[in-house]
């Protein structure tokens, strides 16, 4: 698509409502734009100079004279209209709504890419250097979801029940995102507050219980096997991974989160996530490239200390999600909320001191 004019056009679809909302970022060279027209199966934005440019809508047909809510401004253009048929998917109507199995397939927790009894090198992510001698374990096995304590009954070393995780120095409790074993197979980082950072280049790795317990996240090490394997994780992947977990175990179209993280000065970040919706179609075009994905819209709000009403209003909310996660998470994911909120007009960046994005988490 022509790039000579926009830096960004993305165009949400919402076939239920038969409804489609354009938001269009123009280069800070281009003339001002004076109108926009719209036809059946594309619109026009026209500038002052008589140029214009067009843009397909590929994924629909719009009803000519539908155009409502028009914003031009110097950098931003937005505006409304009514979709007729739509190729995206058969949403049914109100009166009859067609469920469809469109979960992307994730990693479930109780499969892991170590193994029993094979030898691994633990290193850090950053620097590569080893945090600790080489180990096989003997027990791999996955955390309950949620962290049940109710279900650690299965973890435990004898008949008596358990209510703190302590692993053995040769077992390895994994979920999607990160893993616990014992302090003493990890000797080369440094403990400041319960959080452990690499000896070496002070990247940060993982916390550190009370009891006997190193929590790592996969993102934060990488393992070496005997055969040159090498196996980590991408934090952003990691991030969408822990998001689409919670989806997993609700039966709502919309969550609240918070992403947390301690720093080694004690201080703990969170990051406020409201999934407003769980499946949006858009067209996103990104100078001449275009293409159509889903997406999840959401409002965030970030965190750098305690004493918040909203965040207090949040913790006491039995329906929110509090969520341990690593720095890098925490950095990735903040990078790719605050990159697509740009992709809206200042008016609708921003909705109840929250900031607007997408998380494009089924790539």
């Amino acid at each position: 698509m022509e790039s000579k004019f926009h830096k960004s056009i993305v165009v949400e679809l919402r076939p239920k409502l038969k409804s489609a909302s354009v938001f269009i970022t123009l280069k800070d060279d281009c003339p001002n734009a004076t109108s926009v027209i719209l036809v059946e199966h594309d619109f026009k934005v026209v500038f002052e100079n008589a140029e214009n440019f067009t843009v397909p809508l590929t994924n629909f047909d719009a009803q000519s004279s539908t155009l409502t809510s028009l914003k031009i401004s110097e950098h931003f253009i937005s505006f409304r209209l009514l979709a007729g048929q739509s190729n995206v998917s058969n949403f049914g109507s109100f009166k009859t709504e067609l469920l469809e199995n469109n979960d992307i397939d994730s990693k479930l927790s109780n499969s892991t890419f170590i193994k029993n009894n094979i030898l691994y090198a633990i290193d850090c992510a950053n620097c590569q250097r080893s945090l600790g001698p080489d180990i096989k374990f003997e027990r791999v096995l996955p955390l309950p979801e949620n962290l049940d304590q109710a279900d650690w009954f299965c973890h435990g070393h004898d008949s008596n029940p358990v209510n703190l995780l302590e692993p053995k120095t040769k077992d390895f409790l994994f979920t999607n995102c990160y893993f616990c074993i014992h302090k003493d197979k990890i000797s080369n980082c440094l403990s400041k507050n319960n959080v452990l950072v690499c000896k070496f280049c002070f990247n940060w790795l993982g916390t550190l219980s009370e009891n006997c317990t190193v929590r790592l996240w996969f993102n934060t090490v990488t393992f070496r096997d005997n055969n040159c394997g090498v196996f980590n994780t991408a934090p952003l992947t990691d991030a969408f991974l822990t998001i689409r977990g919670l989806f997993e175990c609700s039966l709502l179209n919309s969550i609240k989160a918070i992403f947390v993280y301690k720093n080694s000065d004690g201080a703990k970040h969170y990051l406020l996530l409201w999934v407003l919706e769980k499946q949006l179609n858009i067209l996103l075009s990104l100078n001449e490239h275009s293409k159509s994905t889903n997406v999840a819209k959401t409002l965030f709000k970030f965190l750098d200390h305690d004493d918040n009403e909203i965040l207090e209003q949040w913790k006491n909310d039995q329906s929110v999600d509090v969520v341990d996660v690593s720095k890098n998470m925490m950095v990735e994911v903040m990078k790719h909320l605050y990159n697509n909120n740009k992709l809206f007009p200042v008016e609708y960046s921003k909705s109840n001191n929250f900031l607007v994005s997408y998380l494009c988490m089924y790539d």
